[in-house]
């Protein structure tokens, strides 16, 4: 889930904030890959659940449940927005509050969703690697993994804002 979560969020991320202007095929790129992450956490949880099921509500599996369920609102928020956009048409009398609102409703909900899941998956590997695994270097990996995704994002961020003359 973690490799869903870090690969995915940058293509998401890039594809609607640095490609968006020189790149036609973006919104399927982002549509596409945000589905398959979306379903593929969704479908990793119920499979987790159904295999092992829940010893204990510890803070991940609480987490966990509740990103699920965001997930499934993001993609729902998605197809809407898509769907706003492209092909509902505002009266000419009014302003276009209905893209504006359902835009601001995904964008939001998707950088939340995006640090949601990241830290459920890194606590996820923290936990993990605390409860079964001894002296292994999981812990490491995850906290290297977790801090070079902050890194590139940052980086990217940068490179962007100085790009564009922000």
């Amino acid at each position: 889930m973690a490799a869903l979560w870090v690969i995915g969020s940058i293509i998401q991320l890039s594809t609607k904030r640095y490609f968006i202007s020189h790149w036609k095929a973006v919104d399927v790129i982002h549509a596409v890959v945000g589905t398959i992450i979306c379903v593929g956490t969704i479908w990793n949880c119920i499979y987790l659940y159904a295999e092992c099921g829940i010893n204990s509500w510890d803070i991940h599996v609480v987490l966990g449940t509740i990103a699920m369920v965001i997930d499934f609102v993001l993609l729902v928020s998605g197809f809407i927005s898509y769907y706003i956009v492209n092909y509902y048409i505002d009266p000419h009398w009014e302003a276009p509050t209905k893209k504006v609102f359902w835009n601001k409703v995904h964008w939001y909900l998707g950088y939340f969703t995006i640090f949601l899941n990241l830290g459920v998956c890194f606590g996820g590997g923290l936990t993990y690697a605390s409860k079964f695994l001894v002296d292994s270097p999981l812990p490491s990996y995850t906290i290297a993994s977790g801090l070079t995704y902050l890194i590139v994002q940052v980086l990217s961020e940068m490179y962007y804002r100085r790009w564009r003359g922000m």
